[in-house]
């Protein structure tokens, strides 16, 4: 029988409409990835496991795929987090902050007088609100992101392999002056190789967000 797995971080009433949609329509069970102690040789340093997101979960697993030495995750979602992992597959840890719209959209909620725009235009010097906006999120952001990658470093070694992933990462990848390797579709490598574990014919996608 042919299984779907899936990586939700969209909440438990997204994920109960597609498992009941899975079963009615295409007569398949789906099974959605949760966070363990262990998992195809990844080590969860969290001190409650279960606090750790599926997402940055499937994404150590996928990092692992790639690469078997210390390695630095970045994903750049709606919330841009920075975790490490050692070259004996312990997840040490990870950092969380506002990604680039996010922040953006906080300014236009909270400062009455930004008035919104959507195309992120950073410049130095900014002579304009659209620039002065756009360089504090971007360079802010960029100059957090290397600051964690730094501190990581330190930890899991120096010489670690950094990897970067989702939908702004092309961003951090302009303006960072660190190398990273972009993978675009890391998490959804990880959910691969859990579902490859479990030696079962399977489709794989992720539950994002709660616009469905």
């Amino acid at each position: 029988m042919t299984c779907l797995f899936a990586v939700n971080v969209g909440g438990s009433e997204i994920f109960d409409r597609i498992k009941h949609y899975a079963s009615s329509q295409l007569n398949t069970s789906l099974t959605e990835i949760v966070v363990s102690d262990e998992c195809c040789g990844i080590r969860n340093g969290y001190q409650n496991v279960k606090e750790l997101g599926p997402d940055r979960w499937a994404a150590l697993i996928g990092a692992r795929t790639l690469d078997s030495q210390s390695t630095i995750v970045v994903d750049c979602g709606s919330a841009i987090t920075v975790d490490a992992l050692a070259a004996d597959g312990t997840f040490v840890g990870g950092s969380i902050l506002p990604g680039f719209r996010l922040s953006q959209n906080a300014l236009f909620s909270k400062t009455s007088r930004i008035d919104e725009f959507r195309e992120l235009k950073p410049a130095i010097p900014a002579t304009s609100t659209v620039q002065a906006v756009s360089s504090g999120i971007v360079f802010g952001t960029v100059g957090g992101v290397e600051l964690l990658v730094r501190k990581y470093l330190d930890i899991v070694g120096a010489s670690s392999t950094l990897i970067i992933t989702g939908g702004d990462a092309e961003l951090i990848l302009e303006h960072s002056k660190y190398k990273f390797e972009h993978v675009p579709n890391l998490v959804l490598r990880g959910l691969s190789r859990v579902a490859e574990s479990e030696q079962t014919k399977y489709w794989i996608f992720p539950i994002e967000t709660t616009n469905y």
